[in-house]
């Protein structure tokens, strides 16, 4: 689990479909998804990041 700038993680929740987004609090981000609460239900709401990417390293621990 990670917390990111909120103003981030709210403009990219915007571009991908998230309405009325003075209804959600943003509340924390795990790996390519940022996750936001609504704040009368209650309900969660999860948002794919458009800007993640997969960082994959040596596994065995080397140099290259």
């Amino acid at each position: 689990m990670e917390y990111r700038d909120s103003k981030e993680a709210f403009e990219n929740a915007v571009r991908t479909g998230l309405e009325n987004p003075e209804n959600y609090m943003y509340m924390y981000s795990i790996g390519k998804n940022d996750y936001f609460k609504h704040m009368i239900t209650r309900k969660y709401r999860c948002i794919e990041r458009e800007d993640f990417n997969y960082f994959i390293g040596n596994s065995e621990g080397e140099e290259e």
